[in-house]
């Protein structure tokens, strides 16, 4: 699920929401830390898959974003890895993409376990439109 349209999210809009995010790139992971904190969300930041999955052994948060870099097949073996959990481990938490190019489609991300992808340079109320419409309930 692609986001569209731009303009300011609200502070607070993810107040409760705990988002692991994945990115091997520490100036990435700052500044989508500090977008994702400012809407309110609680960030746990890695920069490996490997980190990734030792945080989801101890805590369940509500949604992954990962930033997928030229190595995309780690970004895919982590997913995978996510999706053969329990449910009620994390195996159905959403799941974001952050890809390095707009070529890279929709379907692509979707058919390797991403409920929804964005496209670098990340729109920063995109993302955090993003993981609101796929954390909060209906």
């Amino acid at each position: 699920m692609s986001v569209e349209g731009g303009g300011f999210f609200s502070v607070d809009s993810l107040r409760g929401v705990w988002v692991l995010l994945l990115d091997s790139e520490p100036a990435g992971l700052r500044s989508l830390t500090q977008v994702l904190e400012y809407c309110g969300a609680l960030v746990t930041g890695v920069q490996t898959p490997e980190q990734a999955l030792q945080v989801m052994r101890q805590v369940k948060p509500d949604i992954l974003v990962a930033s997928v870099s030229a190595g995309e097949q780690e970004a895919v073996d982590l997913i995978r890895r996510v999706r053969a959990f329990k449910p009620e481990d994390g195996g159905v938490m959403p799941a974001i993409a952050i890809v390095p190019s707009p070529e890279i489609a929709e379907e692509r991300m979707r058919t390797r376990g991403f409920g929804g992808y964005l496209a670098k340079p990340v729109d920063p109320w995109r993302l955090c439109r993003l993981v609101s419409n796929l954390t909060m309930p209906r």
